[in-house]
């Protein structure tokens, strides 16, 4: 008997409860809807930060430049000091490793002698990517205030859920389970 894609994939059980404990939601459906959507939009603004924003057309495969790693944890900003540390973060990725990210993108062979045409090359090539380094600082800065809202707006019995929760998918799933 041949195999078949089907047979290839594990099927896993899907499972509405978690370890994470009981979500006391005494909001209403409709509230749940909104604060689940919240949390959606946290992971949403996780993702570009921690991905990046897609570049390019197509078939492009080159990795994005200008990403800034962040956790489940820290997408989830719930004090002005949190935001400020976040940001002084997002400043040091900009001035390390974006400017070495541009540098190697624009000119792989950086180490290697190259002709007064190639190094013209390089350094059109180098701005393009300074401009849009700098736009997406701005981007990621302004998402940063954005991501301390999103936090604020969430329900405290939200916040103490995702306090138990690992990721942003078991934190929606564990919140379907809530009741009054």
């Amino acid at each position: 008997m041949a195999a078949t894609d089907a047979d290839a994939c594990e099927w896993t059980a899907q499972v509405l409860s978690a370890d994470s404990g009981a979500y006391r939601w005494p909001y209403g459906a409709r509230a749940l809807t909104a604060e689940r959507k919240r949390v959606q939009e946290i992971e949403s603004l996780r993702w570009r930060f921690t991905y990046g924003y897609h570049r390019g057309g197509g078939h492009d495969v080159r990795p994005n430049l200008f990403t800034f790693p962040m956790s489940f944890d820290e997408a989830f900003v719930h004090s002005d000091a949190e935001r400020i540390a976040m940001m002084d973060r997002v400043r040091a990725y900009y001035n390390f490793n974006w400017k070495r990210d541009a540098t190697t993108d624009a000119h792989p062979r950086l180490g290697n002698q190259f002709t007064a045409g190639e190094q013209e090359h390089f350094k059109q090539q180098f701005r393009a990517l300074k401009n849009v380094a700098d736009q997406l600082f701005a981007k990621h800065i302004d998402d940063v205030l954005l991501l301390q809202g999103l936090t604020e707006e969430l329900m405290p019995e939200t916040l103490e859920l995702a306090k138990r929760c690992t990721s942003s998918a078991e934190l929606l799933r564990c919140m379907l389970n809530g009741k009054a």
